[in-house]
C-alpha cells in the first residue's frame, strides 16, 4: 500500500482535482471533481445558518445544522490545488488517514436540515443526506470515507478521477468511463458547469478557446483531457483554471443535492 501523500504544503491530506470520481456515487447520475485555486470561487455556501444571503448573484443560501456549516467553514479556510492522491478501498476502521476535526464522527444525520426528522423519514431523505455528506468528505480529502459510505446505495457513477487506480485502470481512463456510465453530460448542474468555466475563462483567449472547444454543452471528455494535461504539463495557469471550475462543479453539485435533500424533508409520506 502506498502512504498517503501531501498534495502541496502541510497540514491535513487533501486530494487535489481530478483524483474522487470514484469515491461519489450518485443514485441522481453524477458524481464530482473538486479542487480550488487563488482563481476559484470564493465561499458560496454563506455564514452558518444564513438564510438570507445570497451568493454572486445566486439563489439564497439555505440554513444548515452546526455540523454542516462548519464543515464548510474547513473547506473554505482549505483550498484545494490540482493533483492526485491514492485511494485505498478499505473500510474506514482501516484508513490511516486523519481526518480534520469538523469532519470527525459526520453522518448523513450530521446534515439534515434544521427541522428534517432524523427517525421517521423517506429513502430520498437517506440518499440526498448521504451524497450531501460524502460531497463534504469528498472535499475534506477523504476519498475512502465518502465512496463507502455511498457503496452500498448503488452502482459507481462518476465524473473527473485523476492519476489513480481504478477498476478500469488509472484515474483518467477510470473517469472518463464512470463519467459516460453515469450519463453525467445530461446531469441537471451540466449547462451550469459551462457556464461557469466559460464566465471563470472571459478575458483570456487561451481559457475562452479552451471552453469554445466545448461547444453548446459541458463535454466530460474534454474536461477530464484537459484536467489531465494540466498535471502532465505543470501548466499554472490550466493547473488554477480548472481548479477553479472543478470547485464551481463541487460547489453546483453540492448545492443542487441539498436541494433536493430539503425537498425531500418537506414531502409528505
Amino acid at each position: 500500500m502506498r502512504p498517503l501523500q501531501h498534495a502541496t504544503g502541510s497540514g491535513p491530506l487533501r486530494p487535489p482535482l481530478c483524483t474522487r470520481a470514484r469515491a461519489v456515487q450518485l443514485l441522481a447520475g453524477s458524481a464530482v471533481a473538486v479542487g480550488a485555486a487563488t482563481a476559484a470561487p470564493g465561499p458560496a455556501w454563506g455564514a452558518p445558518g444564513a438564510q438570507a444571503q445570497r451568493s454572486r448573484g445566486g439563489p439564497p443560501v439555505p440554513a444548515y445544522s452546526a455540523r454542516m456549516a462548519a464543515a464548510l467553514e474547513y473547506l473554505d479556510a482549505h483550498p484545494l490545488q490540482l493533483g492526485s492522491a491514492p485511494m485505498y478501498y478499505e473500510p474506514d476502521s482501516q484508513l490511516a488517514q486523519q481526518l480534520p476535526g469538523e469532519f470527525v464522527g459526520l453522518t448523513p444525520d450530521s446534515v439534515l436540515p434544521p427541522g428534517c426528522d432524523a427517525v421517521q423519514r423517506t429513502p430520498g431523505v437517506d440518499h440526498f443526506a448521504c451524497t450531501t455528506v460524502a460531497l463534504l468528505y469528498l472535499a475534506a480529502g477523504a476519498l475512502d470515507h465518502a465512496h463507502n459510505l455511498l457503496v452500498l446505495l448503488i452502482t459507481h457513477t462518476t465524473w473527473a478521477e485523476g492519476a489513480c487506480d481504478g477498476e478500469f485502470g488509472p484515474g483518467f481512463s477510470n473517469a472518463n468511463y464512470w463519467y459516460a456510465a453515469a450519463g453525467a453530460a445530461g446531469h441537471p448542474i451540466s449547462g451550469e458547469v459551462l457556464a461557469e468555466a466559460q464566465r471563470l475563462a472571459r478575458g483570456n483567449v487561451r481559457l475562452e478557446q479552451l471552453v469554445a472547444s466545448h461547444g453548446d454543452a459541458f463535454s466530460p471528455p474534454r474536461f477530464v483531457a484537459s484536467c489531465s494535461k494540466a498535471l502532465e504539463s505543470r501548466d499554472a495557469e490550466l493547473s488554477s483554471f480548472w481548479s477553479a471550475v472543478g470547485t464551481a462543479e463541487w460547489l453546483l453539485l453540492l448545492r443542487h443535492c441539498f436541494a433536493r435533500l430539503q425537498a425531500e424533508c418537506s414531502a409528505k409520506p
